[in-house]
């Protein structure tokens, strides 16, 4: 497994599907953090649906549940994970088609802001300049321009996490 820090992300290409490769890729994620001095207050694992339904169910050779405790505790190696459907099981990393990613970040070292739910501002009399560069003369075109606002943003406090791209473990896709 290879880690480039200089964003503070620390990506590691996964070293493959078999059960000790996809324990090597766990170990490199817990690896990372630790390398880079993480606090490790709250690490937490991210993971797309499908991957979180391959470990759950992944068995050992000798038949047993390898992962047993992600469906009875909430924990992956000790740590919590959340399942989301905001990554991706469609990349191409490498050549290789159809991988995803799985993530390990200190949750304590996030910081989500929320502002107005929604702030709105029209202009009746606004004039602008499309993008093929035609003038629009908003009065006379009988035209109100609207703009929203939504104020809501995620930060973290130390740029250190781990990523496992080219993740090909996963159920669906």
């Amino acid at each position: 497994a290879m880690a480039n820090t200089n964003t503070g992300l620390n990506v590691i290409q996964s070293a493959g599907v078999t059960l000790a490769e996809i324990i090597i890729d766990l170990q490199s994620a817990i690896s990372a953090l630790l390398q880079a001095s993480v606090v490790m207050a709250k690490p937490t694992w991210i993971m797309s649906p499908g991957v979180a339904v391959y470990l759950k169910t992944l068995l050992s050779s000798d038949g047993h549940i390898v992962f047993s405790e992600m469906s009875h505790k909430g924990t992956l190696l000790g740590y919590p994970f959340f399942e989301t459907v905001n990554i991706p099981t469609n990349l191409t990393v490498g050549g290789v088609e159809n991988t995803t990613e799985l993530y390990l970040f200190d949750a304590i070292e996030s910081l989500c802001f929320d502002g107005p739910d929604l702030e709105i501002a029209i202009a009746t009399s606004g004039d602008w300049t499309d993008a093929s560069n035609l003038f629009h003369a908003g009065f006379a075109e009988d035209v109100s321009l609207i703009r929203a606002v939504a104020g809501r943003d995620f930060q973290m406090k130390h740029a250190a996490a781990a990523m496992v791209q080219g993740v090909q473990y996963f159920i669906g896709g």
